[in-house]
């Protein structure tokens, strides 16, 4: 039985979701793989200025994976990127809401410049992009680091 340690490189955004939403990765492995024993946790990446696209070890904490089992590792992988995958596109494609701020100069009953703020929410729906998806993978005696993220082209 092999013990592996994946590490998640993800957007600091699909980490504040995963921990906001309680999104549980180890739970949707070990659902889908019954002869693996994931636990989730979430520690400091274990690379530094030598990785592959910049320093992995930018942010503050990262999703560690330890699997227990007997499935390879590119499956394991292959079934997580479908699952952030999705997590990415739902963040990715929601609206969101700009307030608009006016600000006019009228004069009050005497005559004085009185300043009048309004605030105007408008939801907008994001713009079309052409989204692709990547990932990297590092590899070292402490583990594995995979490393997903999206690159946005706009569309006109």
């Amino acid at each position: 039985m092999s013990n592996i340690k994946l590490f998640l490189d993800l957007p600091t955004e699909i980490t504040e979701i995963l921990l906001e939403e309680n999104i549980d990765l180890a739970h949707f492995l070990n659902h889908e793989f019954a002869e693996l024993e994931v636990k989730l946790q979430y520690d400091h990446l274990p690379f530094s200025g030598d990785s592959i696209e910049g320093d992995f070890a930018t942010k503050d904490l990262s999703p560690l994976l330890t699997i227990n089992g007997a499935v390879s590792i590119a499956i394991i992988v292959s079934s997580l990127g479908l699952m952030i995958n999705k997590v990415m596109q739902t963040y990715n494609h929601k609206p969101y809401v700009v307030t608009v701020v006016t600000e006019k100069t009228m004069q009050d009953e005497k005559g004085n410049p009185v300043s009048v703020r309004t605030e105007q929410p408008i939801l907008l729906e994001p713009r079309a992009a052409n989204t692709q998806e990547g990932f990297t993978f590092q590899y070292n005696e402490k583990g594995i680091v995979l490393k997903i993220g999206t690159e946005h082209q706009e569309t006109k």
